[in-house]
This record gives C-alpha cells, sequence and structure tokens, in this order.
C-alpha cells in the first residue's frame, strides 16, 4: 500500500469513527437550535408562527414564553427566528434533504473534523512544512479533546474551523494562483455564516495574500454573495442588516475578564496538549528560517480569538476551549515549525548548520506521541465517545412527556424546550421567560382555554419551576433524571402510565 493510500485509509477510518460516535439526537440549547434551524430553512423559511398565542388568546407580550431554546421572537409580531448564525443550518438542510433526516445532518460534524485534519495538512505544506511533520501536526489536532468532543456533536464549532483552515489555505495558495483568490472570499465569506466571530480572521487572511489590488479584489467578491445573503436574513428575521438573535451582548465582553480568562485558556491549553502547545506557538516568532510575515501570520491567527474571547465572560469549564478552535490549529503548526526548524537564521550558513532530519524527524515522532497520549488520556477521562449516550435522555424524556399527559397540557421546562419542538407537537411554556407580574393573567388565560400545567425538569431546574410557577407540583414520573411533574389544580388524571422508567 502506497503511503497517499495508507494515509487516505487512516483519515476515512477517523471519519468513520466520528460519524460512528456522533451525537444524533436534538439535546440541549445549540444542537436542538441548529436543527431545529434546519428544518425551518428545509421548508423555506426564515421565522415561524408561535402557534399557542392564538390557541390561548394571549397577547404579543407572551411571545417569548412559547419559544424554544436556540430561538428569538422574529421581526413580525407573534413570530420566531432562529438564535443563531444560518451558516451550520444551511449545511444541515442540505445534508438533510440529500441524505436523509436520519443522520445526514448529524454527520455535518464528523466529516468537518476529517476535513480539518487535510486542510491542516495543506496549509503546512504550502508554508514550507515537509510532509511528516505536516501530518504529525494533523494527528497532534485529530485527538485534542475539545476538537474531538465537538466534532461529535451537531454544532458549529468544527464545521467553523473548516471553513476558517479553507480560507487560509485559498489565502496561502493565492500567492502562486490567483484564482485561489475566489475561493478564499467565498471560504471566508461562509466561515463567518457559521460562526461570526470568524471575521477575526480578516488579519491572518490578509497576511496569507499577496499583496495585489487584483488579488484582494477577487477575495472581496468571493465573499459578495455570503455577505450580501448574511445581511438581507438579517434584515428579514431582526429588522436590521447587522441585528441578530443574540440581541445586545456588548455586556457580557469585559477587559476586566482577561487575567481570569487568560490563565485559564493557557492551563487548559497546556493540559489538553501538554505545555508544547503554547510555549513552540509562542517559540515561532524565533524561527528565523520561517518568513517574517509567516511567522507573524501564524501567531496573529490564534491570538485574534484568545484575545477575544479572554474578554467574553463565559469560560468556567475546559470545552469552552471550543471557542478557540479556528485559531488552534495554527498553534499545532507552528509548534511543529520549532521542531523541524529550530531557532536558527536562514540563508546558507543556517543550512550548513541544521542538524540532520533524522534528529528532527525523532523529536516530531516523539512530541506527536505524547500529544496523542494526552489526547486520549482526557478523551477516556470525560467518555466523549459516548456522548452521544449522556444526550439521548432528550429524545427519550420529551417523547416518553408528550405520550404521558393529555393533549389539553402545556409543558413547562426550560432546557428540554428545544428537543420538545424538535421531537414533538406537544405545547410547552419556557420556565426562564415567564414575567412574574404577566403570571396571573397566563395562568387565567390557560385555565379558560381548557390547558392544564405539567412540567418537565432536570434536578437543577425545580427552584427555577417553583419561582416561575409557584405552586403544588407533584412528580408523576422520572425518566433518567428527568422529572414529570402536574400542578395539582383540580386536574384530570394523568393518562397512560403514573411513573416513568427509573
Amino acid at each position: 500500500m502506497s503511503r497517499r493510500a495508507f494515509a487516505a485509509a487512516i483519515l476515512l477510518g477517523y471519519a468513520f469513527l466520528l460519524c460512528d460516535k456522533a451525537v444524533t439526537c436534538a439535546g440541549g440549547s445549540d444542537s436542538s437550535g441548529y436543527l431545529n434551524a434546519a428544518r425551518l430553512l428545509a421548508r423555506g423559511r426564515l421565522s415561524d408562527a408561535v402557534e399557542p398565542l392564538g390557541r390561548l388568546n394571549l397577547s404579543q407580550d407572551f411571545v417569548r414564553v412559547f419559544i424554544p431554546l436556540g430561538f428569538s421572537p422574529g421581526n413580525e409580531p407573534g413570530t420566531m427566528v432562529p438564535s443563531y448564525p444560518l451558516g451550520l443550518p444551511l449545511h444541515m438542510a442540505a445534508a438533510g434533504l440529500v441524505g436523509g433526516w436520519a443522520l445526514a445532518p448529524f454527520w455535518v460534524s464528523p466529516l468537518a473534523a476529517a476535513l480539518c485534519l487535510l486542510l491542516t495538512y495543506g496549509i503546512g505544506r504550502e508554508l514550507g512544512m515537509s510532509r511528516p511533520f505536516a501530518v504529525a501536526a494533523a494527528v497532534c489536532l485529530a485527538v485534542f479533546p475539545t476538537f474531538v468532543w465537538s466534532g461529535l456533536q451537531p454544532m458549529s464549532d468544527v464545521p467553523a474551523t473548516a471553513w476558517a483552515l479553507a480560507a487560509m489555505l485559498a489565502a496561502l495558495r493565492a500567492r502562486r494562483s490567483p484564482r485561489a483568490a475566489w475561493l478564499c472570499g467565498a471560504a471566508f465569506g461562509m466561515a463567518v455564516l457559521v460562526r461570526p466571530t470568524n471575521i477575526l480572521l480578516a488579519v491572518p487572511v490578509l497576511l496569507a495574500l499577496p499583496f495585489e489590488g487584483r488579488i484582494l479584489l477577487r477575495v472581496a467578491l468571493g465573499g459578495l454573495p455570503f455577505a450580501g445573503f448574511l445581511l438581507a436574513a438579517n434584515q428579514i428575521a431582526h429588522g436590521g442588516p447587522f441585528a441578530s438573535g443574540y440581541g445586545d451582548i456588548s455586556s457580557a465582553f469585559s477587559f476586566s475578564y482577561f487575567p481570569v480568562r487568560i490563565r485559564h485558556y493557557g492551563y487548559w491549553l497546556g493540559a489538553l496538549a501538554t505545555p508544547l502547545l503554547p510555549i513552540g506557538w509562542l517559540g515561532v516568532a524565533f524561527v528565523r528560517s520561517l518568513p517574517r510575515r509567516d511567522r507573524t501570520l501564524l501567531l496573529a491567527w490564534p491570538a485574534g480569538f484568545l484575545l477575544f474571547f479572554c474578554c467574553y465572560e463565559p469560560y468556567q469549564t475546559w470545552w469552552y476551549t471550543r471557542f478557540l478552535l479556528p485559531g488552534l490549529p495554527a498553534m499545532i503548526l507552528a509548534l511543529f515549525f520549532v521542531i523541524e526548524r529550530g531557532f536558527l537564521p536562514s540563508g546558507r550558513r543556517a543550512r550548513a548548520a541544521v542538524p540532520g532530519r533524522r534528529p528532527r524527524a525523532i523529536l516530531a515522532a516523539a512530541v506527536s506521541a505524547i500529544v496523542l497520549a494526552t489526547g486520549v488520556y482526557w478523551i477516556r477521562k470525560y467518555d466523549l465517545l459516548k456522548t452521544n449516550v449522556g444526550e439521548q435522555t432528550y429524545p427519550d424524556a420529551v417523547r416518553w412527556a408528550a405520550a404521558a399527559v393529555p393533549p389539553n397540557s402545556i409543558i413547562a421546562a426550560k432546557q428540554m424546550t428545544g428537543a420538545m419542538r424538535y421531537y414533538t407537537n406537544a405545547t410547552f411554556a419556557r420556565l426562564d421567560w415567564i414575567d412574574p407580574a404577566h403570571l396571573p393573567a397566563l395562568r387565567s388565560q390557560v385555565r379558560a382555554a381548557g390547558y392544564h400545567w405539567y412540567a418537565l425538569v432536570p434536578r437543577y431546574e425545580r427552584e427555577l419551576l417553583q419561582t416561575s410557577l409557584p405552586g403544588f407540583w407533584n412528580e408523576i414520573g422520572r425518566l433518567k433524571g428527568v422529572a414529570l411533574l402536574r400542578l395539582e389544580d383540580a386536574l384530570p388524571e394523568l393518562q397512560g402510565p403514573r411513573r416513568g422508567r427509573k
């Protein structure tokens, strides 16, 4: 078997493993939000009616109460629109229409992960890295725990990384083939559609491109259709070209967050891939045999994401390193440039002084083995390949609850609302959007319409339930730690079994 055939077999095996272990259900806010948006787009729509408002004779004041996680009120009264960017739902909608909705949308992230490895290798080669070292860089990315975890889930992190890498590879190829500039613009446009923070790639893309007017014009024209789609979709859905479903999130950013977040991200980058990763990334600044422009590119590419998210409020656990994934491959490539080239000056004297290739290849293999072992350790520690098992709680619980309650029921919930929207036709109410000032009117209208209150909540939402809908809640069943409760208010008997499976 040739080396290329062997490498192709390994890549296909990696893709098959991720597809086999992928999360294949709509779960919490992110996954259900993207999947519900994908089904909406597949019907050729950007918004949907909040139907319970009319059925319960409620005003626009209550619209948020009946909107699932991952959606927000639309520009038109009584409607809802996806909160998240439309790039990933477009991928999922295309996959669902072509390959069926049972599995194809859930394979977008695993296949994007395999593509990321190929693109990382290609970028290494374009920057002048030898084949074995470029392969080693791709292998280290393949076992980075956050990359694996994100690659298993119907979320935007890995597809955003794939498009970021595609834009960077096309930008580098534009140095020797001007036609690649069109692809660079298109890939950059799609990268921003999938994850708006990929706009941070603008600086490294410019560093990768030739400084020629015709090249830059082609990049701009290549990205123009995607920019037009984004602005038009925002206008239709949110009422302004620069509005989004996130609303005003400026309060989530502050320079005061930086000291704590930089320690957090520095620790976890070093823990998940050994301290060699951040050290190697910073060390590339001293690899003088690499052109200064390329050294700056490898430093600036991850730095933009790191600095941005160090000023962002959420950060609390290891998997928030997913925000850094679009810049992670550059860190890894920088590490292997340090190993391959060392800190020697460029020119004839440097070539004479460089040690033989064999010692450096041995060092690269050793570093790869250490990073590989570290990645496998964390993957096993957190049971990342069993992520799908835990996520199956969502479809199981919402289907069970929808079958157990009478048709004239409203199921109060928060975390389960996205999956409820995806898998059932049950009427639900968002606990976190029930305004105490409007609660009497809500209860009165629900009672007048002949509906009764139930709740589907995990343990950590029980307090929220009592705060938002105070009353005597009787637990009538429990499935996988999610309780189904009934508000005792002269209600009819529960239809179906009294108790769920433990």
